[in-house]
């Protein structure tokens, strides 16, 4: 190629633009040896040429010819072999755990992303002690919610228009919310779309919410492409019927499942209507409801946009060339090809209702790819960045019109995605990402980047739509904190995922507290051995790297009771300290919106073999910077970890001992003490003669009444002996029996 450049340059002045760049004559190559051979031709040519040579001129050494010259003419095939990617087979597992965690998670976001709150999701859920929705919202909040739109169409969960429709009316409400520099605040109220207070901007929250507009802009390009009705909608209707929980609509569900095997509408309206029939026998099931509705949105697609048989019957121009598989695009072509062949009147009119369907349903999704541009481009993240420190601030409080002080300033964060975009951007020079700390910890013998807190979403999370290559600094960390994770817990004899999540500690209004839980080995932070605190999300993160252990977690999480109505409950916190003397645990009975979605997200990925990654990277923009992932493993441990955060307090497994706060005998009756029990909303007040009241709420069960010294109130049980007819009651009141002995302890969980 140079001889030749030079003959044109400096002598035949001809073909001057004739070139082919190396990057194209890649692209023309495939991934074979026959490729290999054509780019490395030249090699077995100089392995041939110093075996003739060595032959003629180094007879005494032959052989170091014959051994250098064979090595150069099997160097295509060494770099063949050596380059092929290590593709992990996936066992046969049991996927039934996955796809019920899945759909039941996408339940909570269909569930209370509703017009109440803007389309917006909240940012929990309490069910106990129950304090309902907290009516507010972040940034990674409403990421995860579109992100979780397009993966409930992946799942089969919802129909193309209905995915349109939901990310439509999401973003209609993002677009009228107050920004700065195009950013979101860190926390809205989903009820007013008002920024909360103090208004902040943050780094990381961003970084997620684009990357995720990344993701979907790319689905949504998919989707134009993809059949608009596929098996996965089948897969999706049939994972709902699983979940019907009536055991005499079981039966039946379990022979319409069988009718699900085929795309055919004929068979799709009898199961609707054998699901009507189901739902006629007053069942009072909400998954019911769902696969109706499932099936209605089904059954709309295929009237809205595909001929039915009897059109097909007579349509002139052939419908069977499309297949089965024909996506918006092909529709819309197929229709504009149908109205220029079609004669007849009546055909015309129905084909131009399927096109004008289809059309708009194209327009739709092309205006929201638009709009998501515009989103992104509009987002800057120049403004959150400090050039003299080369690094990120946490955020940018806007009523002070400064940066915050404290820098992420780790490679192993959460906020790396947020670093990632800029530099592939161009908005922060590539030095950043090489500012960022790399300080390594082992954990026997396995190198890993330590992190401020040891959690699994600061190694993990990024994952969720960023590649990871083999063999690489990043990839080793993700192992050998997933490793120690696993072997921590398992000391144990629990399960194991600690991440930043909620546990069993209150505030004035009941509300669950949340802060961060971390490996004490892995992270900066100080204290971390101090808590103990479980979470399923953390585990689920890393589903795609260990599936088998990551599943044998799941069902151990079911054992412990940790799945309810919209998947896996928040945490399981084994605190000793924080816990009453009675109990080893406490399951934290509430649903974080990101939790929930790095958990569906994760099953997406991992049942649709990492298709958000496949997005995320088919950007250009995004793709251009994936080199920075790539960084090998250094061979020298930069820095070592303290002893005080490896130190271990351990875990008490249960509490033996009844902390009895007071004491009464016989004697004490003739005074009235007194003790308070509440669960939050359930309230006892008791006295030690037995009289009291309770109340649920501000609902009264036993009134209380002023006189109850005079005549007794409360819940009493009464003992009668058959055999001597003697009647008394469990406590001195109401029926005054004199008693042999008579004890009343008062301790803070019963009385």
């Amino acid at each position: 190629a140079i001889f030749r450049t030079l003959y044109r340059v400096c002598f035949s002045k001809t073909n001057l633009l004739e070139w082919t760049t190396a990057f194209d004559m890649e692209k023309k190559l495939k991934n074979d040896l026959k490729s290999y051979t054509i780019k490395m031709k030249i090699g077995p040519f100089f392995g041939v040429l110093t075996i003739i040579l060595g032959y003629f001129f180094a007879v005494n050494f032959f052989y170091l010819p014959i051994i250098i010259g064979t090595l150069w003419i099997i160097s295509p095939i060494v770099a063949y072999k050596i380059s092929l990617e290590q593709l992990e087979i996936k066992k046969d597992i049991d996927e039934d755990i996955i796809r019920r965690i899945g759909r039941k998670t996408w339940g909570y976001y269909e569930t209370f992303t509703n017009d109440e709150n803007n389309f917006l999701p909240p940012d929990n859920f309490q069910e106990y002690p129950y304090n309902g929705l907290a009516y507010r919202t972040s940034p990674t909040n409403i990421g995860f919610l579109l992100l979780s739109m397009l993966s409930a169409r992946d799942m089969g969960y919802i129909t193309t228009t209905k995915m349109e429709m939901y990310l439509d009316n999401t973003i209609s409400t993002i677009e009228r919310m107050d920004k700065w520099e195009g950013h979101l605040y860190n926390w809205y109220s989903t009820t007013t779309l008002k920024p909360l207070k103090p208004y902040f901007v943050s780094t990381v929250d961003s970084g997620n919410f684009v990357s995720y507009l990344y993701v979907i802009k790319q689905g949504l390009k998919e989707y134009l492409y993809k059949p608009l009705i596929d098996v996965k909608l089948l897969h999706g209707l049939v994972d709902t019927m699983r979940l019907i929980e009536d055991e005499k609509a079981k039966k039946d569900v379990v022979i319409l499942i069988e009718l699900l095997k085929s795309e055919d509408d004929r068979k799709l309206k009898k199961v609707k209507n054998e699901l009507t029939k189901i739902s006629e026998r007053d069942l009072n099931d909400e998954w019911l409801d769902s696969c109706l509705d499932m099936v209605n949105s089904l059954l709309e697609e295929y009237d809205n946009y595909l001929p039915n048989d009897e059109v097909i019957k007579i349509l002139e121009y052939n419908f069977e060339e499309l297949g089965g598989a024909a996506s918006p695009y092909d529709l819309r072509e197929y229709y504009i090809r149908a109205l220029e062949n079609v004669t007849d009147e009546k055909l015309i009119d129905i084909l131009k209702i399927l096109y004008n369907n289809i059309n708009k349903l194209i327009i739709k999704i092309e205006s929201t790819i638009s709009r998501i541009d515009i989103l992104i481009e509009d987002t800057k993240f120049s403004p959150l960045y400090d050039n003299k420190k080369d690094l990120f601030s946490i955020g940018y409080f806007v009523e002070d019109n400064k940066m915050v002080n404290s820098y992420y300033d780790l490679l192993a964060s959460e906020a790396r995605i947020a670093s990632y975009i800029a530099i592939c951007r161009g908005e922060v020079p590539k030095k950043h990402w090489y500012k960022l700390n790399r300080s390594l910890v082992l954990w026997n013998g396995y190198r890993c980047l330590a992190s401020w807190t040891g959690t699994m979403f600061e190694y993990l999370m990024p994952m969720l739509v960023m590649k990871n290559y083999k063999n690489t600094l990043l990839d080793e960390s993700y192992r050998t904190a997933i490793r120690a994770q696993r072997e921590y817990c398992s000391k144990k004899a629990l399960p194991w995922g600690i991440s930043e999540s909620g546990f069993f500690a209150f505030d004035i209004n009941l509300n669950y507290q949340y802060r961060a839980f971390g490996l004490p080995q892995l992270g900066f932070k100080r204290g971390l051995k101090e808590d103990l605190v479980i979470s399923p999300y953390a585990s689920m993160l890393a589903l795609n790297v260990n599936n088998i252990d990551v599943i044998s977690n799941m069902k151990r999480f079911a054992e412990e009771k940790m799945e309810g109505p919209y998947g896996f409950y928040e945490a399981i916190d084994y605190t000793t300290k924080r816990l009453p003397v009675n109990m080893e645990k406490a399951i934290v009975k509430s649903y974080m919106t990101h939790h929930q979605g790095m958990i569906f997200l994760s099953i997406n990925n991992y049942l649709n073999k990492d298709i958000l990654i496949e997005r995320f990277h088919r950007n250009p923009v995004m793709k251009c910077g994936e080199i920075l992932l790539q960084e090998k493993i250094p061979m020298n441990i930069i820095v070592a970890k303290e002893k005080e955060n490896t130190l271990d307090l351990g875990y008490e497994e249960s509490q033996k001992k009844e902390l009895v706060l007071r004491k009464y005998g016989k004697s004490s009756l003739k005074d009235i003490k007194c003790h308070i029990l509440s669960s939050g909303s359930y309230s006892v007040f008791v006295t030690n003669n037995g009289t009291g009241y309770s109340k649920s709420d501000n609902i009264h069960i036993y009134r209380w009444r002023k006189d109850s010294v005079v005549r007794p109130y409360g819940f009493f049980i009464y003992i009668k002996d058959l055999n001597k007819n003697r009647i008394w009651s469990t406590t001195y009141e109401p029926t005054r029996t004199e008693p042999d002995k008579y004890e009343v302890r008062f301790s803070d969980y019963k009385v």
